[in-house]
Formats: structure tokens, sequence, C-alpha cells
């Protein structure tokens, strides 16, 4: 029995080991066209749901699938990048501005009652 529960516990980490394998870690920094961080922006696998945020810094750390090839980056008022990953483990993004001007914001308050004060 002792032999079984032994061999039953090596199994159990062998597999661990080899699915630990199968991924990677990918660090890097996210700047605009200035070269200034943006603190937020997304990193994304192409076709998957496996992803991060960059922090105040702009650097990011994501750990993904072996099999996963391009990052797409995005970021509020920035263009999305997509980036196809080599050997190296670092990956730098520079996102352009958009054109469009965010400066206009309208209000309404559609809905809201208010009570007369007497």
């Amino acid at each position: 029995m002792r032999k079984f529960f032994f061999l039953c516990f090596l199994m159990i980490g062998f597999l661990s080991v080899v699915s630990a394998q199968n991924s990677r870690t990918i660090i890097g920094k996210i700047t605009d066209d200035k070269g200034a961080s943006i603190a937020g922006a997304n990193v994304l696998v192409k076709g998957s749901q496996i992803g991060t945020t960059a922090d105040a810094e702009g650097n990011f750390k994501l750990t993904l699938p072996a099999t996963a090839k391009v990052l797409v980056f995005s970021a509020l008022n920035f263009g999305s990048k997509e980036i196809t990953l080599g050997a190296s483990n670092s990956v730098s993004a520079t996102l352009s501005i958009l054109d469009d001007n965010l400066s206009e914001v309208v209000v309404t308050s559609f809905g809201i009652k208010r009570d007369k004060k007497t």
C-alpha cells in the first residue's frame, strides 16, 4: 500500500513538472511615441482570454502557454498593436495616440425626478 501511494505521489509530481514546462513568462514595458510609460495598458494573448494589465510604470509580466505566438497591446486613446513573439522573454511595445480627441463629454439627466422644495 505504501508503494502505491508513493508511486501516485511521484506521478503527480512528474505531471506538474511536465505541465510547468509548457508555459513561459514574458516581461516588458509599454510606452507611447514620446517614450512615456502607459499605465493600465492591456496585454492579451491573441485568440485567448489570457492577459494582464500594465502597472503605473507601464511594466507587465504575463505567464502564457508555450503555443502562444502573438500578443495584442491596447490602451484607452491609443491604437492597438500586435507583436509576434520570438525566442526572447522580453517584449517592448510602443503605442501610437489616436487622432480622435476625447475632449468633449456630454452629460444628460434623463429619468431623474426632483421634488419641489417649498
